[in-house]
């Protein structure tokens, strides 16, 4: 096996395995913190995913979409998505954090890592790169040989519904 599928799958696998941690955080031990005792270390553990565990998240996931879509897709292409998917999110959350515009106010708690201009975690971007083109991609897979020549355009704007949709949970909020 090529060794950057290796390092793509290892990637995966912690990311996954970071979002199970994560969940287990948030569902169980977030409204039980008594838990916590019973753990050996459990205290620290907790620490460590509060303050870093988001960035591990992120980062793992995109180095294994990134790796992805490299090996599958070519760098051209790759880099065709990446750049104005990392530019335009950058852009859309720098205007909205420092405006509130188009969303209303909003801000950034400090555990998704360093922030752009003390407003935006570098990780935001990052994911909306890995999220977008895996929303993409599950809609090519899904619409491309059904539409015939439209299934590109189709999976371009479906897959962009299916990114937009991620964030209308955070607007009813």
């Amino acid at each position: 096996m090529d060794q950057w599928v290796k390092v793509e799958r290892y990637c995966l696998i912690g990311h996954l395995v970071a979002m199970a941690f994560g969940l287990a955080g948030l569902l169980i031990v977030m409204p039980h913190p008594e838990l916590l005792a019973l753990l050996p270390a459990g205290s620290t553990l907790f620490q460590w995913s509060m303050a870093g565990g988001g960035v591990v998240y992120i980062l793992l996931g995109t180095i294994a979409v990134g790796l992805y879509a490299y090996r599958t897709l070519g760098l051209r292409n790759w880099l065709a998505f990446m750049v104005p998917a990392i530019g335009i999110s950058l852009t859309s959350e720098l205007l909205g954090t420092s405006t509130g515009f188009p969303f209303g106010n909003y801000s950034y708690l400090s555990g998704l890592g360093y922030k752009i201009a003390g407003l935006v975690p570098f990780t935001i971007p990052l994911s909306w790169f890995y999220l977008g083109l895996c929303s993409y991609l599950l809609a090519k897979a899904g619409l491309g040989k059904k539409l015939g020549g439209l299934g590109q355009v189709g999976a371009i704007v479906f897959g962009a519904l299916m990114l937009t949709s991620w964030d209308l949970y955070w607007i009813q909020r």
